[in-house]
Parts: structure tokens; C-alpha cells; sequence
């Protein structure tokens, strides 16, 4: 709706009525995208925890202990590379428990890396549109931060769907591990 009219500003002035029902629902909207994120992060953080301090009960040696798995996300930079690395040693140790043995290969396992590296991208995105949009002085320069928006969002829905794929994989492999330490 906000770009077609910011095209329709170009040619036209646009009733201010029209500009404040499209405020408010650019406004909602980023509420509800804004609350879901934090509702998810917050989700995956505690299933994080759990998942990185169930690898010692499984018989796995941890790297770090105590707060670091939650930690680890609220440090700005350190959640940026100790994300990669302690989802990387959660996913090869729950494997490793659960009796799969570890292929000659690269050193983090591609669904992590993946998800790792577009959830990265899909921030790198986020900043930008940020930026773009709140230096926009023209009405060419919202379309672009918008623009940027679209994009950032859709690289945050791959990451989500991917983060998904980790999630179901490491907790998968983790139930398996417990059957096995269990019988």
C-alpha cells in the first residue's frame, strides 16, 4: 500500500485523510512485526538455553557454561560470532550424541551456516532500510528504504524458516541421543 502511494504522491496530491489511515496501518503493522520478533527471539533464546545445557547430560563436554547461552545474544557483536559458533557445537554434539558420526567437511554444518548467514544478511538489510529511511527527503528516497524493507523482511523469513529447520533438527537428534542414554 505504502509504495503505490508514494507513486500516486508523484503525480498527485494524496487527501490528508488518506495519509494518516495509511500511517496508522504502517504503524499497527510495525507493532505487531515488532512484538512477534521479540516474542520469537525470546522463544528461541530459552529453547537455545535448554538445548545447549542438555548436550552435558547427553555425555557432550560444553565449551561454555552457566549464562553464556543466553548471554551470548544480548552482547552486540559477541551474539554475532558466538551465535554461529555455540549453535554449531550444539548441532554437532547433539548429532554426535545421538550416534550419527561427523563426515570430513566443512567445520560448521551447512543448515547452521546457512541460517546463520542470512539471518546476518537480513540485519545488515534491516540497518539500511533504517538509515535510508529516516535520512529520506524525497519522495524517491522512501520508496528505496522501503524498498530495503521488503527486502530485509523477506531475508528474516528465510532466517526464521531456517532457524526452524535447526531447531526441529538439534531437538530431534537430542530426543534420540536420551532414548539411547536412557536404554
Amino acid at each position: 500500500m505504502e509504495l503505490e502511494l508514494l507513486g500516486r504522491a508523484q503525480l498527485e496530491r494524496i487527501p490528508d485523510a488518506t495519509l494518516l489511515d495509511n500511517e496508522a496501518r504502517i504503524g499497527l503493522a510495525g507493532y505487531v512485526v515488532r512484538w512477534s520478533h521479540a516474542v520469537t527471539a525470546c522463544a528461541f533464546v530459552f529453547w537455545f538455553q535448554r538445548a545447549y545445557r542438555n548436550l552435558p547430560s547427553l555425555g557432550e563436554r560444553t565449551r561454555r557454561g552457566g549464562a553464556w547461552p543466553v548471554l551470548m545474544w544480548l552482547v552486540p557483536f559477541v551474539n554475532i560470532v558466538l551465535s554461529l559458533r555455540m549453535t554449531a557445537e550444539s548441532w554437532d554434539k547433539s548429532h554426535r550424541a545421538a550416534g550419527a558420526e561427523r563426515k570430513d567437511g566443512p567445520p560448521v554444518a551447512w543448515p547452521v551456516a546457512a541460517w546463520w548467514g542470512i539471518w546476518v544478511s537480513a540485519s545488515v538489510l534491516s540497518v539500511i532500510a533504517t538509515m535510508t529511511q529516516r535520512n529520506a527527503v524525497t519522495l524517491a528516497d522512501h520508496a528505496q528504504g522501503d524498498y530495503w524493507r521488503v527486502g530485509s523482511s523477506c531475508a528474516f523469513f528465510i532466517a526464521a524458516y531456517l532457524a526452524a529447520n535447526v531447531v526441529r533438527t538439534i531437538s530431534r537428534r537430542q530426543r534420540d541421543a536420551a532414548k539411547r542414554v536412557d536404554a
